[in-house]
């Protein structure tokens, strides 16, 4: 019980329902309200690797491509075997040109089950 307190607000949502507003209000493309949304259920526990996730997509919608690339590093430094958090940082430096960086990326999403990332080699590493 002391564990369900910590994670709910004063309201009594809790990360993971903020997660799953953050995705549909990304999926209609209000950006802003679902990077609002991931930043509560990051604020409430910040060991929510899929909420740094969205956000590093929502913040990859938006050009922020340093802010991407910096949630997909937390998120990989939460979990080291999360392949989306590779895939989206590798086509993020794809964006920001940095191709062996990116191609490194895509190839670990790869090595860990991504198969968007295959597809995404082919066409943009060597």
């Amino acid at each position: 019980m002391l564990l369900i307190n910590q994670a709910n607000n004063c309201y009594g949502q809790t990360s993971q329902e903020y997660f799953k507003k953050g995705m549909a209000k990304k999926e209609r493309k209000n950006y802003k309200g679902a990077m609002a949304d991931f930043n509560k259920a990051i604020e409430l526990n910040s060991k929510m690797v899929e909420a740094y996730l969205g956000r590093a997509i929502v913040k990859d919608h938006l050009d922020n491509y340093l802010g991407a690339v910096s949630d997909c590093n937390k998120a990989i430094e939460i979990d080291s075997i999360i392949a989306d958090a590779y895939y989206i940082r590798g086509f993020t430096k794809l964006k920001m040109k940095q191709f062996d960086n990116g191609c490194l990326d895509l190839s670990k999403a790869e090595e860990l089950g991504n198969v968007e990332a295959k597809e995404v080699i082919k066409k943009h590493c060597k």
